[in-house]
């Protein structure tokens, strides 16, 4: 049997959802979700490579529903696309061609 605490369930509530990336042109365009309860935090959004050498980064405010950032391109290769807001991040990686 598993149970999950009140506290678990609060803390789920404040997860960034929905991280996108696209190649337009020269630009890398980002987006994702924020809930309410993120809105007005910090927000990072880093492009490294598979080493861990930053190549990109981009900083804002959070705000409640989809956000976007644009960064330039990176030369073509595999890299991880993070994104913290406040206390929370979510990554993934992604193919540059």
């Amino acid at each position: 049997t598993v149970r999950g605490s009140r506290s678990a369930r609060v803390i789920a509530k404040n997860v960034i959802k929905g991280l996108r990336s696209s190649q337009v042109g020269n630009h890398l365009h980002v987006s994702f979700d924020a809930p309410e309860s993120l809105a007005g935090e910090r927000t990072k959004v880093e492009l490294l490579d598979v080493k861990g050498k930053l190549w990109a980064t981009e900083s804002a405010k959070a705000i409640f529903g989809t956000n976007a950032v644009s960064m330039k391109l990176p030369k073509q290769g595999v890299y991880i696309l993070r994104v913290r807001v406040g206390s929370q991040q979510q990554a993934q990686r992604i193919l540059v061609k």
